[in-house]
């Protein structure tokens, strides 16, 4: 609780879109090969891979990343907890 009240707090940013763009590029790139989310009906990977290459090709309007990150997440922890 005191930590919330102290005035020389400061923010960050994480600079996500330069992650998503280059240092996890392949490692995205690689749930074309396998996902465990698409084999467990929760994604359907193609959709999700072809999603991410427009965001990387810069179709549309990305202002959020949100929604590549969540599925990235969810599938390298879907890996972690049931291979």
């Amino acid at each position: 609780k005191e930590i919330r009240y102290r005035r020389d707090k400061k923010g960050f940013s994480v600079p996500e879109e330069n992650f998503l763009r280059k240092e996890l590029r392949e490692d995205i790139l690689s749930i074309k090969n396998y996902s465990l989310l698409d084999e467990m009906g929760i994604i359907n990977k193609n959709d999700f891979i072809r999603y991410y290459s427009d965001f990387l090709s810069g179709k549309g309007q990305y202002t959020e990343f949100t929604d590549i990150t969540r599925v990235y997440i969810a599938e390298k922890w879907a890996r972690n907890n049931f291979l």
